[in-house]
């Protein structure tokens, strides 16, 4: 926790007066997909403080948009090298099965791609975040990750119209109930649909 947020919380704490001074800031935070998708039992700890930062992300997007700041998060997986490499080892260990047998049962399992990314293919999500390209891009999570992973945007709901007495909570779908293509069929249908939804809710 102290190393994976609030060692980045405190770097953006130190650049923060000269940021605003400028009108000026890009922040790329590197999180992970355990951040917000089910991740393995031993990871626990690890999970909770990348959550923390995907969190802080967006906080720090929403507080000091005004600022000219713009905040982002890169989601990885697993990354080809020297830690990658020998955990499938010891998996392969573990199963009685060679390293190859082992690695290519994980890709087929793992990533649609097929393929683990370099630490300098993932690298390549950043510099596109610092630069003009994604001058609108702020409070996003992107999962870089060979498709291991998708990231989920906390607090996506569809719009929908409550009526008098119910809560919204009751009434509309949530990040953590539906998948996001699923939340964004809705939230299309809603907005193209929100006359009439509010005609049906009040009987007319």
């Amino acid at each position: 926790m102290n190393c994976n947020l609030f060692g980045a919380l405190s770097l953006f704490q130190a650049c923060l007066p000269s940021m605003r001074a400028r009108g000026d800031g890009r922040l790329i935070f590197v999180t992970s997909g355990a951040a917000n998708n089910r991740p393995p039992g031993y990871l626990a700890s690890y999970a909770a403080s990348k959550a923390a930062l995907a969190s802080l992300v967006r906080s720090i997007a929403i507080e000091h948009g005004k600022d000219g700041i713009r905040c982002n998060g890169v989601h990885l997986g697993p990354v080809d090298g020297e830690n990658f490499r020998p955990w499938i080892a010891g998996l392969a260990e573990q199963k009685g099965i060679s390293f190859e047998k082992c690695f290519n049962e994980y890709l087929e399992t793992e990533f649609p791609l097929r393929y683990v990314p370099t630490a300098r293919e993932c690298a390549g999500t950043v510099p596109y975040l610092a630069s003009d390209l994604a001058r609108v891009v702020t409070g996003q999570g992107i999962s870089v990750n060979g498709g291991q992973w998708f990231a989920m945007q906390v607090g996506m709901h569809a719009d929908i119209f409550v009526p008098p007495g119910a809560s919204r909570h009751e009434c509309r779908p949530t990040a953590g109930h539906f998948p996001v293509d699923t939340l964004l069929s809705v939230k299309a249908f809603l907005s193209s649909h929100r006359v009439w939804l509010r005609r049906k809710a009040w009987g007319l």
